[in-house]
């Protein structure tokens, strides 16, 4: 009773964390305007699959190679995992203040980047998606922080890797669900998909500053409890 508890506990605040994946602006741009673009639906599905399967090698390996293992009770934090939230929270805060320092976007960078994946392939798309998921180093960290629970808990890498699961769909699923939207209702896909990206535009700056700020101050918080 007390591992099933502990199990859903470990997967709650896993998916908690993951859940922020939802709201990422720059990443979900990206799949809109591929959709856009001449061969849309399938540079939109390459797009997404390489930025899946790229969230779900990192997390495997980190599984699989044991990093963060906890040698001690499941309710303590070890140091190294109190230190690398630490730095996790700093990284977040970082991002989010230099965000509110930069100035709002004149739209130049996004007419720049629909010109380039106006030419995309879909197998260069695949290859985009992997490329994103690692260079965007705010998604990055925050996929690396609802991880951590996981690796530092002493469930079993079996149940590590099925908890892996949901957590890579939670992460992913706003990059996704364009995609979906685009092959189930391909009537009216440019609609749905320019009202998205409308709603993108005008919520992207304050979600790019606060988004960050909000969960490095609490990722922060957390490590500098660990250290007590």
């Amino acid at each position: 009773m007390y591992h099933k508890q502990f199990m859903i506990s470990v997967a709650i605040q896993s998916l908690a964390l993951a859940s922020v994946g939802i709201i990422s602006p720059g990443s979900i741009t990206v799949v809109l305007l591929l959709l856009m673009s001449a061969d849309g639906r399938r540079n939109g599905l390459g797009y997404t699959l390489g930025y899946v399967a790229m969230y779900t090698a990192i997390g495997v390996s980190a599984i699989g190679l044991g990093l963060g293992s906890a040698e001690n009770m499941p309710t303590e934090q070890s140091l190294p995992i109190s230190v690398a939230l630490i730095i996790l929270g700093i990284l977040l805060l970082a991002f989010g203040l230099r965000s509110w320092r930069m100035p709002p976007s004149d739209g130049t960078h996004n007419s720049r980047l629909t010109a380039i994946l106006n030419s995309i392939t879909p197998l260069r798309s695949v290859g985009l998606g992997v490329l994103v998921a690692v260079g965007n180093l705010k998604n990055l960290a925050l996929f690396l922080a609802s991880l951590s629970i996981l690796l530092v808990s002493e469930l079993s890498i079996p149940t590590k890797l099925l908890i892996l699961v949901p957590l890579v769909i939670l992460f992913c699923i706003s990059v996704a669900a364009p995609v979906v939207v685009a092959v189930a209702f391909p009537a009216r896909a440019d609609h749905y998909l320019t009202r998205m990206k409308q709603m993108i535009d005008r919520y992207s700056r304050p979600i790019a500053i606060w988004m960050p700020i909000l969960f490095g101050a609490l990722l922060l918080a957390r490590g500098i409890r660990g250290l007590g």
